[in-house]
């Protein structure tokens, strides 16, 4: 299992995000409903890594 994420943008986090999912084997469904930090006036309350598994998700259960 592996991941790879690109951006001109610090995104060091999000890799540190994904690289815990990956080592403890979490599921799609557990990354769409896991809660992480945010600010407003930043970002969105879900991050990339949700994000992408959620649309996942959605094309999987063709909604």
């Amino acid at each position: 299992m592996g991941g790879q994420i690109m951006s001109e943008k610090d995104i060091t986090q999000s890799i540190n995000t994904l690289s815990l999912a990956i080592a403890k084997e979490v599921t799609l469904e557990e990354l769409v409903t896991l809660d992480f930090f945010f600010n407003p006036g930043i970002n969105q309350p879900m991050g990339i890594i949700s994000r992408a598994a959620y649309e996942f998700l959605m094309k999987k259960h063709g909604a």
